[in-house]
């Protein structure tokens, strides 16, 4: 039962966390090392998303099983799921910049 309620909470903060954090180093970035230094923090947010994903159907699950509240759980999981979404379209923006880029 509380194991469930750590894990809904776990993916809770994953899940704000793989949002906010591209945002953050991207406030900092200020030359090509600090892109360099973005794209590495994209790929720890899109993993940290993806980890987040996981608890939340964990703990979803063993809620059920419970027959806990399964609210955080359910919060983790959306805000894993936006996470992911961004930094893959903000992967997908970068991608097609250094595409165009290197074509001329």
């Amino acid at each position: 039962m509380k194991d469930s309620h750590i894990l809904q909470f776990v993916s809770m903060l994953l899940g704000i966390l793989s949002i906010i954090l591209p945002y953050i180093v991207l406030s900092f970035a200020r030359s090509a090392i600090d892109g360099i230094i973005y794209l590495i923090a994209l790929g720890v947010a899109l993993l940290v998303s993806i980890v987040g994903i996981i608890l939340a159907a964990v703990s979803i699950k063993k809620a059920r099983d419970y027959g806990d509240n399964k609210a955080k759980g359910i919060v983790g999981l959306i805000t894993s799921i936006v996470g992911t979404l961004s930094c893959l379209i903000v992967l997908a923006i970068i991608g097609s910049i250094i595409a165009i880029a290197m074509s001329y």
